[in-house]
């Protein structure tokens, strides 16, 4: 793991694959919509296109009906059971909150859908600001959610952290001007390769602000 540059105020958050292990509720649910739709079953592993972007831009992309993110959302609801913080995250927001960090999530998930995640898994009293996709007017990999976070914050750009787990997070730093870190605990063996600062376990990010 590289260093990144001191002086840190705000870390930031990616939610999905990051904060949370969302992966098989998002790619079940998503199956199970598609099958519904249109009537063709596709295995998970095909599916994986879904994780991390707009969700709202790929129904629309690939044709489904108007409001089937209702439909969506409630195949995922399915599957809230197998969803869980990966091990270390709570242990490690709570070192962070006392280190006196400013901690803030930018998600392409819906508002509706981060209230009720982040209550039901214990985070959302952790983060200070946050910024979902139905809010910012263009979600990642565009700059504008953690433009936004800055503005909100009123903490330069030049002082956050962003954690992610995919190429949307990536871009999304990189527009912005935020340094970047990969949450290796959720991103792909090609971005672990492609990142130079990889973090493998969530408490090695207490190694960045120190």
């Amino acid at each position: 793991m590289n260093s990144l540059s001191l002086g840190y105020k705000m870390i930031c958050f990616d939610l999905d694959g990051t904060l949370l292990d969302t992966k098989y509720s998002i790619l079940a649910g998503f199956r199970d919509l598609y099958e519904e739709t249109w009537k063709e079953f596709r295995p998970l592993n095909e599916l994986e296109f879904v994780l991390g972007g707009d969700s709202l831009a790929l129904l629309d992309s690939m044709g489904f009906p108007e409001g089937s993110i209702n439909g969506w959302l409630k195949y995922i609801d399915c599957y809230a059971h197998t969803i869980h913080p990966f091990d270390g995250i709570l242990d490690t927001l709570s070192a962070l909150r006392q280190k006196g960090l400013i901690l803030g999530v930018a998600t392409n998930k819906l508002r509706i859908e981060y209230e009720e995640t982040m209550e039901r898994h214990g985070l959302k009293h952790f983060m200070e600001h946050s910024i979902c996709l139905d809010e910012a007017a263009h979600a990642k990999p565009a700059p504008e959610p953690l433009l936004y976070l800055a503005e909100q914050s009123e903490i330069p750009i030049s002082q956050m952290l962003f954690i992610g787990d995919t190429s949307y997070d990536i871009d999304c730093a990189r527009a912005a001007g935020c340094d970047f870190a990969l949450a290796g605990w959720g991103a792909s063996e090609a971005l672990k390769k492609e990142n130079a600062v990889v973090l493998e376990k969530p408490d090695e990010l207490l190694s960045l602000i120190e």
